[in-house]
């Protein structure tokens, strides 16, 4: 996908193993179904080269821990049926529809997490959260590329 960043990364993560599924359950699509807009490889690059800027200004290497999730794979992780791991969000409206968003959500390792949060807090956004679980902390970035983007920032220990 890029120089630092493939697409390997995203569809194939430890998630797959943890829960015994195939990583050939878990590809990107390649086109969005009619109606229904879901993140294929075009979107999920676009983030890789949002991701090529924060690396390039950290200095030092980004892990993706988590990339795509089918919705299989969500299922398992214990992930919201919303989630934008699945390369969509649901956002409701005014008087109660929803409508479903274009969407990118990667989590992400470094060796510096709040200096990676600062540099992608000035980076498009839609959602950064700083998660810790035990010792372990990870960012969760995620980016809608087709419509306005909440910018949320926020820390959460599970």
């Amino acid at each position: 996908m890029t120089t630092h960043f493939t697409i390997a990364e995203i569809e194939s993560h430890r998630l797959c193993t943890k829960h015994g599924l195939p990583l050939s359950e878990n590809r990107l699509p390649v086109h969005s179904p009619v109606n229904s807009p879901i993140s294929t490889v075009a979107e999920w690059k676009m983030a890789c080269d949002l991701l090529e800027q924060a690396r390039a200004r950290l200095g030092a290497p980004i892990v993706i821990s988590c990339g795509y999730r089918s919705p299989r794979l969500n299922t398992a992780a214990g992930g919201v049926p919303t989630s934008q791991h699945q390369g969509f969000y649901n956002q409701k409206n005014p008087g109660g529809s929803r409508t479903r968003i274009q969407s990118i959500a990667l989590d992400l390792q470094a060796a510096d997490i709040d200096r990676l949060a600062e540099i992608m807090a000035t980076l498009p956004h839609d959602q950064i959260l700083i998660e810790t679980s035990g010792s372990t902390r990870w960012i969760h970035w995620s980016w809608n590329p087709y419509s306005r983007n909440r910018r949320q920032f926020i820390p959460i220990n599970l």
